[in-house]
């Protein structure tokens, strides 16, 4: 969060002539590799369009409140990442969770779903507020 507060305020700094002349009146903080809050589709990993890219919460504090939202909800086995998913050049219809009728649409996958939103959305807020 301190690399977004210092690289917000030297913006606002080197900047503040252009908004106080009326140049510019708003800026965009851009949260995803493409302005807008989403798990990445890095090209350096070989991503190619139109793939579904890949769910982004493998590391070990992710891995943590998934399991503490699992056992919450009362069903601890629900401390994963979906297996199904796909990886980054899959098409929806080529994996079992996001294809027709797929895990998506379970009491699991919705219960991923919500608790993956949450978590970028409490990124972005987190973002905001510094």
């Amino acid at each position: 969060m301190q690399v977004y507060f210092d690289y917000t305020r030297s913006f606002g700094v080197e900047f503040h002539e252009f908004f106080e002349e009326g140049i510019k009146s708003e800026i965009e903080v851009g949260l995803g590799p493409c302005g807008e809050l989403r798990y990445p589709y890095p090209e350096r990993h070989g991503w190619k369009y139109p793939g579904i890219g890949e769910f982004q919460c493998y590391d070990r504090y992710l891995m943590k409140n998934l399991t503490q939202a699992a056992k919450a909800r009362g069903h601890s086995f629900w401390a994963r990442v979906p297996d199904s998913a796909g990886s980054y050049n899959s098409q929806p219809h080529e994996t079992g969770f996001f294809r027709d009728g797929g895990d998506y649409d379970s009491y699991y996958g919705s219960f991923f779903l919500n608790w993956y939103s949450c978590v970028l959305i409490d990124h972005g807020d987190r973002v905001y507020e510094s």
